[in-house]
């Protein structure tokens, strides 16, 4: 979102034109001051209290998507929470004819990208600048919140003095006083501008304080030198630099700069969060032993009370907002917002909000991939999945419509590549299970209302591992409305979590009987035999789950692993063609291309192949050691011993789907000796000569689960992980 600064053309953010409006019944909307994918920023006058202020509006076809409310509704609360002169101050929030607003205080002058464009800056205006922004990180880390975001373009320059601004608390995770993180999306999940965050937060971990001072030292790389730390020249190459190389120094830009200066920043840039300065406050007292700057907080531009205790206006602003973000269209006198009104305290399914995460995790720039469905079939199914979200509503039912619940449900059913893998965030469904909380508080429930609320609080204790408590939400919603599909498909999840196979292929097969042109149940049937190393039963079930939807990336990626795990090479190959040209950065199939081309011995390509799905999927274990034998077939040695150590690390972690485990075992081995383990063809190789010495003579069938290869199981039983499934976004 570009800053409130000087008026440009109207245009390019889908919101129709504000200008002359008056927004919340007293901001008069005079001209548009920015834009960006989410929405705009206008100039408006407060009539009330006649002063000059910003208002940040949501782009109008988002104002009914639950992650993009999530994330407007965090910044809100974010910003709101914290008093301190390096950050924007939040005057109010609401809705306003179905469209939620955030109103700011209105700034002049220009970002910190705008001013690094033009030309570098000085060392004592940078370090200034940033120590101001430190100060106010240290107030937030206080309270518990992480901005994740920093970079120069969040960083506004105040006339006349140019005085630092941090903006956009959008994506930042807040803690609560119990220690429990509320993020806006799932771990696992890259949040922030490559560039400028933390490799932990590229790899997928959470993001602590340490993290944010990470971006800092990056910003003042940049100002200092008048580059990047890092150069790249692709979002996967970057992502793989960040997570396995450490920054050049400072001293290389060629810069005369005190060495001491020099230390903090390659410090705060360390790959180890434990190697960087210990907090934003220890980075600004070292920072001030440097250059002269005053106290924390005692100079005249931080001269105001730091309190973690925001103002009563903006909390209850912000609390009017999380309140009416379950009913996007109140009446006029539930959508005013006036300053002093006492306003109920949110429940706390409220805070727990997100913006999503792409495949796998550590992905970044959400792709527009076209929805595919089985045209005729499922034609019908829209029909009557509509009409049953409309029949049996009682006339005393209430007048307000969980809409955000009910767009949940539809994305669930209908949603396609990057676009599906959004559901897999704990926080949506959170939000949809409290929207149809908030409606079902008196009156006649339609029974889609009252199945889909015990489905989406069933789906937030899958996706938190807990089976028995998903099992218990799930039944209810079963019992309530025996021929929905959905529900059926998300118990097979919570069955397979703790083992119960052939009770979760029972739920997926129901389901598919319920709603036989829907394919997700039938992908998630060969989802669940692909990790159990069933091939026999997965490719067929991954190919009638594409007769249903023939452009389904998911399903084509699946498809792809299954029959390369087993041996079925022209098929997988023509496949992973099908399905990186719909959708070129899906994981699996560039782990198969890699492993292909390590097995014709051309680790060049496979390293390339490698890299692609790590950029897309830093956790991925599989193809973090495919890009491992690439390097030691390349006879990088250091680097591919760090990346296999970075590879038993996950698995170490968390159950990874996919990799072979006796190819882990040989890894292992070898890193323990610190020397490189035996190439995947000399390991196929020992391994058909001991099978022929110690097995009777073969029958015909092909052996398979104890080579190099990746396969859609994980190489035995053991207690699932949520995500096993991801690779469909189940």
């Amino acid at each position: 979102m570009t800053p409130p600064t000087a008026s440009q053309p109207e245009g390019g953010t889908g919101t129709e034109s504000l200008i002359g409006r008056t927004i919340g019944e007293r901001y008069k909307v005079t001209a548009l001051l920015g834009s960006g994918g989410m929405g705009a920023v206008y100039a408006a006058i407060d009539e009330r209290l006649e002063r000059e202020v910003a208002v940040k509006v949501v782009r109008g076809s988002l104002a009914m998507e639950p992650t993009a409310v999530a994330r407007f509704v965090r910044e809100a609360r974010a910003s709101a929470a914290l008093q301190h002169p390096a950050v924007v101050t939040i005057h109010d929030a609401g809705w306003s004819d179905g469209l939620p607003y955030i109103v700011m205080e209105r700034l002049h002058g220009e970002s910190l990208a705008a001013r690094l464009r033009r030309a570098r800056v000085g060392a004592q205006f940078a370090v200034q600048t940033m120590s101001r922004v430190l100060d106010a990180l240290a107030v937030a880390h206080r309270a518990g919140i992480v901005h994740r975001d920093i970079k120069p373009e969040n960083i506004f320059l105040c006339s006349p003095d140019d005085a630092p601004k941090l903006l956009d608390f959008g994506v930042a995770s807040v803690t609560q006083p119990s220690g429990d993180a509320m993020r806006l999306t799932e771990t696992g999940a890259g949040v922030g501008t490559p560039l400028y965050i933390a490799p932990e937060q590229l790899k997928g971990e959470a993001a602590t304080a340490q993290a944010d001072v990470y971006s800092i030292g990056a910003v003042l790389y940049e100002a200092l030198s008048g580059r990047p730390a890092y150069a790249a020249r692709t979002l996967p190459e970057l992502y793989v630099k960040k997570i396995t190389e450490p920054p050049p120094s400072l001293a290389s830009a060629g810069t005369d700069l005190p060495a001491a200066l020099i230390d903090i920043v390659d410090r705060s840039l360390a790959r180890d969060p434990a190697q960087r300065p210990a907090g934003a406050d220890v980075m600004r007292a070292e920072l001030a032993a440097i250059f002269a700057l005053p106290s924390a907080g005692t100079d005249a531009a931080l001269a105001a009370t730091f309190s973690r205790t925001p103002s009563p206006d903006a909390v209850r602003s912000a609390n009017a907002l999380l309140l009416a973000a379950a009913t996007p269209t109140p009446s006029p006198t539930e959508r005013r917002i006036t300053q002093g009104e006492s306003l109920p305290r949110p429940s706390l399914w409220w805070l727990w909000i997100t913006v999503g995460v792409l495949l796998g995790a550590g992905a970044f720039g959400w792709r527009q991939v076209a929805r595919s469905r089985s045209r005729a079939a499922h034609a019908r199914t829209e029909s009557a999945r509509r009409a049953a979200l409309a029949t049996n509503v009682p006339a005393s039912a209430p007048r307000l419509q969980p809409t955000i619940g009910l767009r949940t449900l539809t994305q669930y059913h209908d949603a396609s590549g990057s676009a599906r893998s959004q559901l897999s965030a704990t926080d949506v469904w959170e939000t949809a299970a409290g929207d149809f909380a908030r409606v079902s508080t008196g009156g006649e429930m339609p029974v889609r209302w009252r199945s889909g609320r015990a489905l989406c609080e069933g789906r937030v204790r899958v996706l938190r591992g807990d089976s028995p408590g998903a099992q218990e939400r799930l039944r209810a919603a079963m019992e309530i409305e025996p021929e929905w599909a959905a529900p059926h498909v998300v118990l097979s999840e919570a069955l397979e979590l703790v083992g119960q196979t052939d009770a979760a292929l029972a739920s997926a097969r129901r389901a598919a009987q319920l709603e036989p042109s829907w394919w997700l149940p039938v992908a998630t049937l060969a989802a669940i035999h692909a990790a159990h190393a069933r091939d026999d039963e997965a490719v067929p079930a991954y190919r009638r789950a594409l007769a249903l939807a023939p452009n389904e990336p998911a399903i084509l990626d699946g498809l792809a692993l299954a029959l390369h795990g087993a041996m079925m090479d022209s098929e997988a190959d023509r496949i992973v063609a099908q399905a990186l040209a719909r959708d070129p950065d899906l994981v699996w199939s560039h782990v198969v291309l890699a492993e292909r081309a390590l097995e014709r011995n051309d680790p060049s390509t496979a390293l390339t192949e490698a890299t692609r799905a790590t950029g897309t999927s830093p956790r991925a274990a599989a193809a973090q050691l495919a890009r491992a034998d690439a390097l030691a077939a390349l006879r990088r040695t250091p680097e591919a011993l760090e990346v296999y150590r970075h590879v038993l690390a996950l698995i170490d972690t968390a159950p990874q789907p996919g990799i072979s485990m006796s190819r882990v075992a040989l890894v292992r081995a070898a890193v323990a000796a610190d020397r490189l383990p035996p190439s995947r063809a000399a390991a196929d190789a020992i391994a058909a000569r001991t099978r022929s010495v110690s097995a009777p003579a073969h029958t015909g069938s092909r052996t398979r689960g104890t080579g190099s290869r990746t396969r859609s199981g994980g190489g035995g039983s053991r207690t699932r992980a949520p995500d096993d499934m991801g690779n469909l976004g189940l």
